[in-house]
């Protein structure tokens, strides 16, 4: 210990620091001085668990674990806004659907269109009954070729 006080006192000529048995010493001009070392400062460093977990190197397999389980949460990030957006899409034409037809019904002048257009494009018999009934069908079935084309 000497020896090491001797090294130290050579690079630092004012007075050494050193540490012995839980105390500190500090020599000057060869007296020596005792001092308690606080409890914080000869502590032993204890590690963090999850910082340490956070900086520890991953396997390979971890990482490709990581980004198949990124893969899984973008795929349903995907699918949640594609319906999101066909639920949008449904919104608006049953809005546009609803103003139109309020329109065509408050229009006069557009029934005659309107009830060919009707005519044309319903086919399901009970859909055709109920338009009948409420006077937008006058003709029985429609006059459709099988595989014709909507115009």
């Amino acid at each position: 210990m000497a020896e090491i006080m001797t090294q130290t006192a050579h690079a630092d000529p004012a007075g050494v620091l050193n540490r012995a048995n839980g105390r500190l010493r500090e020599e000057r001009n060869g007296v020596s001085q005792e001092a308690p070392v606080s409890p914080a400062a000869t502590a032993p460093t204890t590690i963090d668990a999850p910082a340490a977990a956070k900086r520890a190197r991953k396997t390979l397999q971890d990482r490709l674990q990581e980004v198949i389980e990124q893969q899984q949460q973008l795929t349903a990030q995907k699918r949640a806004l594609a319906a999101q957006q066909r639920a949008e899409a449904r919104a608006r034409t049953a809005q546009l659907d609803s103003m139109i037809g309020a329109a065509c019904r408050a229009d006069k002048s557009t029934h005659a269109v309107v009830k060919t257009a009707i005519d044309k494009q319903v086919l399901d018999p009970k859909l055709r009954a109920f338009l009948k009934a409420e006077g937008w069908l006058v003709g029985s079935a429609p006059a459709r070729v099988k595989g014709a084309e909507n115009e």
